[in-house]
């Protein structure tokens, strides 16, 4: 991890003045070991994010207990990474009035719910409509759309 951060970082600058009088080349390194530091606690806080995901993809319902069995974990630790999971899932859609007003909304295809020591689970993921689509092309070309003729030489 260290690694990749360090390829694919941006070169972070100290927001303040070097001590000139007592170099210490240690001091240079600082703002990237802080971005190093923050990067490895987000990745470890999301390392248990799909496995998560994967698992309530499978359920509509599921106990908090037999949730964090499947995953090796304490319940009171499963609840901390079930919260996790909804923030990191969830964005603020703006809808109207300031910048920052708005609600949350679910940015993932899995959403759920925690009612007591039950987790309940709603698969939002919509089914595309393939058949109006087809039809759609279809009415183009009989009636000779612009993309008509691009159709018929292909």
């Amino acid at each position: 991890v260290d690694e990749l951060f360090q390829y694919g970082c941006p070169k972070f600058v100290s927001p303040v003045a070097p001590d000139y009088d007592a170099p210490d080349a240690e001091e240079v390194h600082m703002p990237y070991r802080m971005q190093l530091k923050m990067f490895k606690r987000e990745v470890q806080s999301q390392s248990m994010l799909a496995t998560i995901r994967s698992y309530l993809k499978l359920y509509s319902s599921l106990s908090i207990e037999k949730l964090a069995a499947f995953l090796a974990i304490d319940e009171t630790a499963f609840r901390v990474q079930l919260h996790n999971y909804k923030h990191k899932t969830n964005q603020l859609v703006w809808t109207a009035g300031t910048a920052s007003s708005g609600h949350r909304l679910s940015a993932d295809d899995v959403d759920f719910y925690v009612d007591k020591d039950m987790v309940h689970i709603a698969n939002i993921k919509v089914a595309r409509c393939y058949g109006e689509y087809f039809v759609h092309h279809i009415n183009k070309m009989v009636t000779g759309g612009p993309d008509a003729e691009k159709g018929q030489q292909q």
